[in-house]
């Protein structure tokens, strides 16, 4: 048993593993996207036209689904143009990932966050520029859905209620089916946080959950920031698949030993294969019963060492019963057919 729990564990972790690979290849699907912004020379250019320059950000937004919106900011952080109707300042002394991309003059991307009137997790990314004939610095700000990353930790389902968490490096929630948590610290009693631990135990909501955890590094996620990938199934449910893993090899073992039991009786008297079959399946019937396996759970798997000792003994008094009630005796059935 303790060999099929540790295989159970290892799924947990082959889909922990792919959940975070996926997870990389989603951001770095927006990293590509980003470059088609930061090498376009229509919107980034020093002497671009701002009507061309909006034009082109409203192209952009149109032809890559993972821009929400391109706006233009000067130095205080006033909007100046934007593909969206909707005013976003950014002040200065208000926004530090505006800050950082003016002062470092770098593009920076913020941490998974949420914007008012808008459903989900936002990333901005912040682009220092610097236009023609101006003095000041400026710097365009493209907001890209995190809709894709939420999709893909919301689809994932292991055994009937297992699931996939997103954390940030600090513990905060940014994917999960906990919607109602989102942005929030994860909560733990304990002085280690299950997040940073590879594999073990932790109880949500009043339930044990055995989880597996791999870290996705501040490059990948094109943020600075690393990230945690867990993935959680109750242990009630793996006991479970372990309980009928366990079942179900027990049932081969036995038929394959009723089986042989039972076939050399049948070379012995000659008994036809259909009575044969429906020989070997009462046996298994008898043998379940007895030690009171089910396929369904394995629920009573306690009492086997107890009960095996009969098994044997009705297995053959079923066999010795259909040879009494057909007459199978090996004289008695070469009798039968030499005179058919």
């Amino acid at each position: 048993r303790s060999a099929l729990a540790e295989s159970e564990r290892e799924k947990i972790a082959a889909v922990t593993h792919e959940v975070a690979r996926q997870t990389e290849r989603l951001m770095d699907s927006a990293a590509n996207d980003l470059v088609s912004l930061r090498g376009n020379k229509v919107v980034t250019g020093k002497s671009t036209p701002m009507d061309e320059r909006v034009e082109e950000m409203r192209r952009l937004v149109n032809a890559y689904q993972m821009f929400d919106d391109i706006s233009l900011y000067d130095s205080t952080g006033g909007l100046v143009k934007s593909t969206t109707d909707t005013n976003h300042p950014e002040p200065f002394e208000k926004t530090l990932w505006f800050k950082r991309a003016l002062v470092e003059q770098r593009v920076i991307t913020s941490r998974p966050h949420r914007v008012i009137g808008h459903e989900g997790l936002h990333l901005k990314v912040y682009i220092p520029l610097q236009i023609g004939g101006q003095s000041e610095d400026y710097v365009l700000r493209a907001r890209l859905r995190f809709q894709a990353v939420w999709d893909l930790i919301d689809g994932v389902q292991i055994g009937e209620s297992g699931q996939a968490l997103l954390l940030d490096q600090w513990g905060t929630l940014i994917a999960a089916r906990y919607k109602d948590r989102i942005t929030r610290p994860m909560s733990s009693d304990v002085d280690l946080p299950f997040w940073k631990q590879t594999a073990g135990e932790v109880q949500l909501d009043g339930v044990n959950h055995y989880f597996h955890r791999e870290i996705i590094r501040p490059s990948e996620t094109q943020t600075g920031e690393a990230w945690v990938v867990a993935c959680l199934r109750p242990e009630v449910e793996l006991l479970s698949s372990v309980r009928r893993a366990v079942t179900i090899q027990t049932m081969i073992a036995i038929g394959a030993l009723i089986g042989g039991f039972i076939g050399a009786i049948a070379l012995t008297f000659l008994i036809p294969i259909p009575l044969l079959g429906s020989l070997i399946g009462a046996c298994v019937g008898a043998t379940l019963g007895a030690w009171g396996l089910e396929l369904s759970g394995g629920r009573k798997m306690g009492e086997s060492a107890k009960s095996g000792v009969g098994v044997r003994g009705k297995c053959l008094l079923l066999v010795e019963r259909q040879i009494v009630q057909r007459q199978f005796t090996p004289f008695g059935a070469v009798q039968q057919r030499s005179g058919g």
